[in-house]
């Protein structure tokens, strides 16, 4: 598991969501949920959407702040 992954679970976490949660609003598995966040290069967009609304401040900006060094490679 690298960096990106952590700032993933660590958006999760901070908002006191589950996988399981997550995976039901995107229509997913929890597995399927927890390989995503493990691999974020797995994630859809609509996905990164939904969760992203489902997240508190706090983990809008951990979510917000692992997408760009994801697609920036920061």
């Amino acid at each position: 598991m690298n960096g990106r992954s952590n700032k993933f679970r660590s958006a999760v976490k901070a908002s006191g969501l589950t996988y399981d949660y997550l995976g039901k609003r995107t229509g997913q598995t929890y597995q399927t949920v927890k390989c995503h966040t493990e691999d974020p290069g797995m994630f859809r967009l609509n996905e990164l959407r939904t969760i992203y609304v489902e997240l508190d401040d706090v983990g809008k900006d951990l979510l917000a702040e692992a997408v760009k060094e994801f697609i920036f490679l920061d």
